[in-house]
């Protein structure tokens, strides 16, 4: 069933948002949880072809991540796996 944009908004908390950071800060979060889902989804896909699909998928999430963890001027990991933890 869908969600009305009400429970969306209090899904996200998004009464919490105060400033152009909490917004960027938010959409970091979510490519984090997107790029982990589609990372995550690969293992149960047996075909090679949608697993292909994932992972482009993945690398496209991780760099929206990358990009807005720079917008926010937060250092990289400097080592390890960040992403399908």
């Amino acid at each position: 069933e869908a969600k009305s944009l009400e429970q969306y908004a209090k899904d996200l908390n998004a009464a919490s948002l105060k400033s152009a950071t909490d917004v960027l800060k938010l959409a970091q979060r979510l490519e984090m949880g997107a790029t982990n889902a589609y990372i995550g989804v690969i293992p149960s896909l047996a075909d090679k072809g949608l697993q292909q699909v994932s992972a482009k998928l993945a690398a496209d999430e991780a760099l929206h991540w990358g990009i807005l963890t720079n917008a926010l001027a937060s250092p990289l990991p400097a080592k390890g796996f960040i992403f399908g933890a």
